[in-house]
Order: structure tokens, then sequence, then C-alpha cells
């Protein structure tokens, strides 16, 4: 059997892709730049395989909207963002608003790599005429493994089970408990395999990408721009191949702090310092890096650490350069305003909305200081100093876990055989 996309093309306008596939469904209100299916019954994203099968359409399809009307042409000057999504709408609404305001984002193309398949995100997307857009999913989310690794097997080991009681009940993995004890969550170990995997895919599946020599600039969706942060990427690159291979990355933004002083005087200045978890948010690098770390992936999928960041972190220290130089304005252009609600947090009486009101507040108070004529590089007092080995925060110990990540970079037929053959070994 056979259906038919029936989407939107790069130019913007309506298209016909014809997949052979098995059949999947009726009608889909909105999809991925997908407007109706055809086939004999409704399609049931609720229904694992039958999802699994239209996120794999999707992927292989790498469907780029609005490339074609906006004269999308990357080179070596270009930015192409990538965007994390979980479910987070408010604040991916506040994200996408931002980035319709910045310029020259219509020559950008803007990645969103989600972990779950939702309508209403992708009614949000696909309303988006700023800038091209391409969408992507990570294929082995819980949702789509809902009742198997990589989701949660209805044997795994409960988080808070001792040692003694788990090898009691033969749950899986009762003999690898992590730093502190506690056993595999799967919706914690998903934000660091889906880190990789989408950073992979996007470097190197795209087939738009392949000799793409720009800079990558990695969002998530609790984030907000300044106006002017593609122009100051650019203007930091221009430093950075002032003197080749010294820096090897560029942080946009503070961590969590939200600036109450004015950019003026600061704006133009560019700090150089070493990175670390906790200098800054926004992280921006090109190829070099990438194939830098993806030769030293052993130590960060198996570091005893679920946060991607403090794994990134050991990875540096134990297998990269002992130290990741970078460049980061001293007055910010990437925001955190996702700082109420979250994995970490639950703050009551907090609003993301009243936190986009006070960067939007702070960069309309600045507006005059955006768009430096020229940036100057400073160095940083802390550009010496080195940071130290992570402090493991866990929840990374499952073997599991670390053969799945190791997989991502040999690709999706070894990805899928790895998955096959864990499950196959665990106990009903």
């Amino acid at each position: 059997m056979y259906f038919v996309f029936y989407s939107l093309g790069a130019d913007g306008s309506r298209v016909m892709d014809t997949l052979i596939n098995k059949v999947l469904g009726d009608t889909v209100d909105i999809q991925v730049g997908v407007r109706r299916v055809t086939s004999p019954r409704p399609l049931n994203i609720s229904n694992p395989e039958e999802l699994k099968q239209l996120i794999e359409s999707i992927n292989l399809q790498q469907l780029v909207r609005n490339g074609e009307r906006l004269g999308l042409d990357l080179d070596s000057e270009s930015v192409v963002i990538v965007i994390q999504v979980h479910q987070r709408i408010e604040e991916l609404r506040f994200l996408i608003e931002s980035l319709e305001r910045a310029r020259y984002i219509n020559k950008c193309l803007v990645i969103f790599s989600h972990d779950m398949y939702s309508k209403d995100i992708n009614t949000i997307i696909n309303d988006i005429q700023a800038f091209p857009v391409l969408q992507i999913f990570y294929p082995y989310s819980i949702q789509n493994y809902p009742s198997s690794f990589p989701g949660q097997h209805p044997n795994d080991c409960p988080w808070n089970i001792t040692l003694m009681a788990a090898r009691k009940r033969k749950c899986n993995n009762a003999y690898n408990p992590d730093s502190y004890g506690h056993y595999r969550e799967a919706k914690v170990a998903q934000m660091k395999h889906h880190w990789l995997w989408q950073l992979h895919y996007v470097i190197e599946e795209i087939r738009i990408l392949k000799n793409f020599e720009g800079t990558f600039l990695r969002l998530d969706e609790d984030y907000y721009v300044a106006e002017d942060v593609i122009y100051i990427i650019q203007e930091m690159n221009k430093i950075r191949r002032s003197e080749p291979g010294k820096y090897n990355m560029m942080i946009l933004g503070d961590y969590d702090e939200i600036p109450t002083w004015s950019y003026e005087g600061m704006s133009n200045i560019i700090r150089q310092q070493k990175w670390y978890v906790g200098v800054g948010r926004g992280m921006a690098f090109s190829k070099d890096f990438w194939q830098d770390f993806r030769s030293c992936s052993q130590v960060f999928c198996t570091y005893d650490d679920y946060n991607w960041d403090w794994a990134l972190q050991e990875t540096v220290l134990k297998c990269m350069t002992g130290s990741l130089n970078i460049l980061q304005p001293s007055a910010g252009r990437v925001f955190h305003i996702g700082l109420c609600h979250g994995f970490h947090r639950n703050v009551e009486g907090c609003s993301s909305k009243n936190i986009k009101r006070e960067v939007t507040d702070l960069l309309i108070e600045n507006e005059e200081y955006l768009f430096p004529k020229e940036v100057s590089l400073t160095h940083n007092q802390d550009a010496d100093f080195e940071p130290g080995h992570a402090f493991a925060n866990g929840g990374w110990k499952d073997p599991r876990d670390h053969r799945l990540c190791k997989s991502f970079l040999g690709g999706k037929g070894l990805t899928e055989q790895t998955i096959r053959s864990i499950n196959k070994g665990i106990r009903a």
C-alpha cells in the first residue's frame, strides 16, 4: 500500500510527495508540513508502531519549508539554528517570536528537533513564515517506546529501590545502580540521548548540510534571543578566523541571570575564557568542534551523569583538549526564560511570561546599543580559570543507556539493531 503526502514545498507551495509505505492513516489535521494523508483509516498516533513509521518518513523526507521562497543559500557565513523541543508550548512560542524579530533570520535554517510528536506544536511551527524551517523527530523517544527500552520497561527497577531488594526482585539492571544507588528513569535518560542524536543527525544526516561549513547555534525551547544574535555571531566569527584553531566555541548568553544593567559600553565587548557548565547558554560551534567531540564520545556516553552539559565537561577534560576556549559577548544575546518550570524546578508563583517581559524590556531599553559597528576582544579575568572534573549527578549507569548512546554515531541501522538486541535480552 502507499499513501500520499500533500505538503508545503520549499517555496511554500503545495506539492505532492508519494511515499511507498504501510498504510498509516486517513486524514490528519496538521502534521509536519503535511496537510492530508490518504489511506483507508485514521492515523493513530497513540499507536507506537504507526507513529514510528510516520516519524521515519518525516526524518527521511527532510522537508525544508520557506527555503525556496526566502532564497535560502547556505555558505560559510551562514548560521544553522538547532532547537531541542519537548512540550513547553508557551516558552516555544516566545522563542519563535524572538527569532522572527532577529535580523538576517530569513537567511538561516532553523531546525526543530522534537522528542515527542504533538499536533499542537506542529501547528505552531507550520505557521512560521519568517524563516526556513526543518523539523526532525528523535525516533527512540518514550512516546515511541512506552513500555520497552529506551522507554520504561515494566520490569525496570524502581528508581529508589535498594540494591539488595533489586537483586531479590531480579528487575532489569539490578546490579548497576548509579553513583547514588538509584536506578534508571527513562524520562531522565532521554534528554541526554536526544542531545547527542540531534547533533549527529543534523551534522551528519541532513542532506542540505552535507557540505555546510558555517556555524551551528544550539538552543533549548525555553530560550529567547536578541535581535542582533546572528549579527554578533558573525562578528565573533571574524575573531575566530583571525586566529584559526584558538577558539572552539561561542557562548551567546549568561547562564540564568537576566541582566539589570545597561548595555552601554558593553555590547561590543567580546571576552575570551574557558568553557565550563554554568558559563552561559546558547552554544555556537562549527563542524571542527563536533569532530573533536565525536572521537571522544565514549567518555560522554559512559559518564554517570544524565546531564549532557556535565557529561560534556568531563569529556573535554578527559579526552579532548583539556579545556575549550570560548568567545562570549559581555552583553548577552541569549536568555533563559524557562526559569519557573522544567525538569529541575517548579517555582510557585513564577511566570515565564513575566520573565520574558523582563527580557524584552531590557532589550528595548538597550536597543540603541545592539548591532555595534565593530566588536573588541578583551581578556576576561577568569580566562585562565581551568574547570575541574565534573561532579557526577548520576542517572546514567545503566549499560543499556551506554550502548544506545554509543550506537547513534554508527547510524540508524546500528541503533535499531542495538535496541532490538537489548529488548530481546530483557526479562518480561
